[in-house]
């Protein structure tokens, strides 16, 4: 027999996920500290990818650029995993670039670029 689960159903089971022994739980911190931000209905990992993802949306608005997408998977070779790209710009030439808001480079980041590179020839910015 199947359970339909009522919407006071799903409320009371976020309220217990909320609270520890009748205490709210703290928000999990990043570990890089990064925040993550909505903005018009889509939600950033960080506030640098926000800016990157204005920047770029101002660009193509003005004709600089042709598109802007975000969040492209692409799959990495020879195993189930993947990698996800925060930006692929296609410029008025045709030609693509991608591109990855980061801080810095974290030694997995640069495997799975690297990874990328070597399969696809793709070659991740960072910006």
């Amino acid at each position: 027999m199947t359970h339909r689960w009522s919407e006071a159903d799903l409320s009371a089971v976020r309220d217990r996920l909320r609270t520890y022994a009748g205490r709210p739980v703290a928000a999990v911190k990043s570990k890089y500290k990064n925040q993550h931000v909505t903005f018009q209905g889509m939600l950033f990992d960080s506030k640098k990818e926000l800016q990157t993802y204005k920047d770029l949306e101002a660009q193509r608005l003005c004709g600089a650029i042709r598109a802007v997408v975000r969040q492209v998977s692409i799959p990495l070779p020879n195993s189930t995993r993947r990698v996800r790209i925060d930006f692929m710009l296609v410029e008025n030439t045709g030609k693509i670039r991608w591109l990855d808001a980061k801080g810095f480079l974290t030694p997995g980041a640069k495997s799975k670029y690297q990874q990328v590179r070597e399969a696809y020839g793709i070659e991740v910015e960072l910006c």
